[in-house]
């Protein structure tokens, strides 16, 4: 019975623990251009900006404005 046990739990750590290596690799993978469109109105753009700010100095994402 102790034996059992015993082997789940060091199986259980090392799956825990090749999640947590794997798991970073798989996040950055798919990060692509966020493109935002910049209407003509001051206020779009003003929000556009602040948006893109936040996505790419807190989340590392890419950012166009198109016309």
């Amino acid at each position: 019975m102790r034996g059992e046990s015993s082997c789940f739990l060091k199986l259980a750590i090392l799956l825990v623990c090749g999640i947590m290596i794997l798991l970073p690799l798989n996040a950055s993978a798919g990060k692509g251009v966020l493109r935002f469109a910049d209407l003509s109105w001051d206020s779009i753009q003003v929000h556009n900006r602040i948006a893109g700010f936040i996505l790419e100095n807190g989340y590392g994402y890419d950012v166009e404005y198109l016309p």
